[in-house]
């Protein structure tokens, strides 16, 4: 499983998600959008346009609600 999570340079809800993704230790690579425009794109591309966007396994989710139910999900 891969977890890409998707981040800005001043996102307390990204913060959040990370925070939570370390405590749960679960490995994920953060890519801050505003340091990749590529990424930034990628994103888009998706339809999001606020972050954190969080993508496992080339699933992509946007909704903070929805990410924290994935991460309860991941942890069992």
């Amino acid at each position: 499983m891969t977890i890409k999570l998707y981040t800005k340079n001043i996102c307390p809800k990204c913060m959040g998600v990370k925070a939570r993704l370390d405590y749960e230790m679960l490995e994920y690579e953060a890519i801050n959008i505003d340091e990749n425009e590529v990424a930034k794109q990628l994103v888009l591309a998706q339809g999001f346009m606020v972050a954190p966007v969080m993508e496992i396994d080339g699933e992509f989710i946007g909704d903070f609600g929805l990410i924290n139910e994935k991460i309860e999900e991941l942890v069992g």
